[in-house]
């Protein structure tokens, strides 16, 4: 049996798989309030370690945190960095614990008292010590403040591409009669009528941003997917030939004043030869022929098609999930979540991307949802 782990009990928190048996966990409410404290295991959870009490960001909830194992360079061509799998980097700030080798990345969230973070922090010994990538401000704005949001890998195993999606800025203060609290534009993006999507009604954000160099700058792929906006979904990328295939599904929402737990799901490819273009970042300041230039080296638009119900045809949000490490046919194992009663699910299930149009998700006693068995609603999981 193990131990009970000697980090105080916490929701909303961040955590991310490195290497073969390193766990990191960050932040989430306690009942002393907000943390910011990072903790690691380096045996699978079985014992843990206070990595860093007081990093330099601000304490914080419900943020995403991301692990790129970096095999490739900023601009994602593959295979810059060649070493057998988990084999650790020979470099100063390399944990001999851990046979981890990349960084975390670390994005926005929830500060507490109306507060949403924008900015985004690398560590490359495993939370020890922390970089500043960005912070929504001076030469590089990109999304606006939010919590609750998705951020997956361009393409898993492989390059510092990154895809942020969704999320919100206050959607429980909105539906108890208050206002989503964003600060001042100018603080965050000082380009006027260049600025991002701000939120809809009910504080809730489905824009979609992606990163070619680990998150130091953006670039907004679609100001507004036409799934529903949403916090709180699920979000996966499987490398195929032809790109990254990116798929969302659940979450909360809003409608009509009241809070709604989704169920339907989503996927895009994004072409690999196109996944950034090679235009200027949103927000770059630039004359009408620039403007024009960059408009025709701009990415490709994402073209987003629904897949059906998610696994179980049950709405869900802040289910865990993780890939598994085989690169010839990677699955997703997906745990519990939250459902619309407010109480946890307690069923698993696995995702392969492979068998059909809409992939097939497996579950409790053998249950299936299969794309071949759903094509007539257009797709399923």
């Amino acid at each position: 049996e193990a131990p009970e782990p000697k980090w105080t009990g916490r929701f909303g928190h961040a955590s991310v798989a490195c290497g073969s048996s390193t766990i990191v966990v960050t932040g989430g409410s306690t009942d002393e309030g907000i943390s910011k404290e990072v903790w690691v295991s380096f045996d699978c959870g079985h014992k843990w370690v206070l990595q860093n009490a007081e990093p330099p960001w601000k304490e914080r909830m419900r943020h995403s945190l991301i692990f790129l194992d970096e095999k490739s360079d900023p601009r994602g061509r593959r295979g810059s960095v060649t070493r057998p799998r988990g084999a650790n980097v020979a470099r100063p700030d390399a944990d001999p614990r851990s046979d981890a080798a990349g960084k975390l990345v670390l994005l926005g969230g929830y500060a507490g008292e109306g507060e949403y973070l924008c900015d985004v922090w690398e560590s490359r010994d495993l939370g020890k010590t922390w970089k500043l990538l960005c912070n929504g401000k001076g030469e590089n704005p990109h999304w606006a403040p939010r919590a609750g949001h998705v951020v997956v890998q361009g393409a898993p195993y492989g390059d510092l591409a990154l895809i942020l999606m969704g999320g919100d800025c206050g959607l429980e203060k909105r539906l108890n009669g208050g206002q989503c609290i964003q600060p001042p534009r100018s603080k965050w993006w000082p380009w006027g009528a260049r600025a991002p999507p701000p939120p809809n009604d009910d504080g809730l954000f489905n824009d979609m941003w992606a990163s070619g160099d680990g998150g130091a700058t953006w670039q907004l792929r679609s100001p507004e997917c036409p799934w529903s906006p949403r916090a709180g979904a699920v979000a996966f990328a499987l490398a195929e030939h032809a790109g990254t295939v990116v798929y969302v599904f659940g979450g909360f929402g809003a409608m009509e004043g009241e809070k709604t737990w989704l169920r339907d799901g989503w996927k895009a490819l994004l072409p690999a030869e196109n996944m950034l273009g090679s235009g200027m970042p949103m927000g770059s300041l630039m004359d009408p022929a620039q403007e024009e230039s960059a408009a025709a080296r701009a990415p490709a638009p994402v073209t987003w098609e629904p897949t059906g119900d998610g696994p179980g045809g049950r709405p869900r949000a802040y289910a865990c999930y993780t890939h598994t490490r085989d690169e010839a046919e990677p699955t997703v194992l997906l745990c519990g979540g939250q459902n619309m009663a407010a109480a946890g699910l307690d069923d698993v299930w696995s995702f392969s991307g492979w068998c059909c149009w809409g992939g097939c998700w497996r579950g409790p006693g053998g249950s299936t949802m299969c794309g071949r068995a759903r094509m007539g609603t257009g797709g399923g999981w």
